[in-house]
């Protein structure tokens, strides 16, 4: 008979455990012999719907799951994906292949992109925090017409331009597959997508990457995406307590760790902005 779960369900997280079902075996039988042995879990079955997705989540405290009881970004603010060229390899270069006065920098809309023909481009990279990441442009010249107009074989739409109107603002943008845990970064005016993923609030933006690039936003990603993929979803899912009372602070010091980044990342010939190694 078909009936919801009302005893706990005992779990054992045996991921940290190498080897093989020998191995797996004799932990399953030490956790059931000593229950504190710090893998072995009871949990309600109706404690995984508190979280978006429900999620088999059997190791959340109950203080993750009342933090579900408050708003998600999702209440705040919008994730989403960018461009797809779906041709890399004619539509993105790194800065410096290109002839630098046919980038624009300082574009706030595609209204702007009628004058230039390249333009930043954020899609993604390795693990850093606040600021960096920015390598490649993009051709975009006058909104993208030549890649809007990409065809297949089929001779249906072969690129993908998303999301258009946001392009240009500021967001917070993510590598989308991680090799490490989360790093969210601060961009602006520039074009976002192929790995890179962004994340619009409509408040005051510097408090929200404060979040996410928090330990305790780290704890919530591990939950809905403990596979290290971090799409648009399991950023919405994420719940916040907006605290007005803290927000200035909060950006005062969000914006400190910015400026700090972008120094770093500007003192190597890898930035569009280096002038000269800080040691000379």
């Amino acid at each position: 008979q078909n009936a919801a779960a009302r005893q706990a369900g005992l779990y054992f997280r045996l991921e940290d455990f190498k080897g093989d079902m020998e191995v797996q075996c004799q932990k399953v039988l030490e956790a059931i012999s000593n229950p504190h042995c710090g893998y072995f879990y009871e949990a309600q079955q109706t404690n995984f719907s508190k979280i978006p997705g429900s999620p088999v989540a059997y190791w959340v405290s109950l203080n993750v799951l009342s933090a579900y009881r408050n708003n998600l970004l999702s209440d705040y603010g919008k994730a989403q994906k960018g461009l797809d060229t779906c041709d890399v390899n004619r539509f993105v270069r790194n800065w410096h292949e290109v002839n630098f006065s046919k980038i624009r920098f300082d574009a706030s809309s595609c209204d702007d992109t009628y004058n230039h023909r390249w333009f930043p481009y954020s899609k993604g990279g390795e693990y850093r925090k606040w600021y960096g990441n920015l390598f490649d442009v993009v051709f975009w010249e006058n909104n993208g017409e030549t890649l809007r107009s990409l065809k297949g074989l089929s001779g249906k739409l072969k690129s993908r331009p998303q999301n258009t109107a946001d392009y240009f603002k500021p967001m917070i943008t993510w590598s989308a597959i991680s090799s490490s845990k989360s790093s969210m970064r601060y961009i602006a005016n520039s074009i976002y997508g192929g790995g890179g993923t962004a994340y619009l609030p409509s408040g005051n933006i510097f408090y929200f990457l404060a979040f996410l690039n928090s330990k305790v936003a780290e704890t919530f990603l591990m939950v809905v995406s403990p596979t290290l993929n971090y799409e648009a979803g399991h950023i919405m899912s994420l719940p916040l307590l907006y605290d007005d009372l803290k927000l200035d602070k909060i950006s005062e010091v969000t914006q400190t760790d910015i400026r700090i980044s972008k120094f770093d990342w500007d003192s190597y010939e890898t930035s569009w902005d280096f002038k000269k190694h800080p040691l000379i």
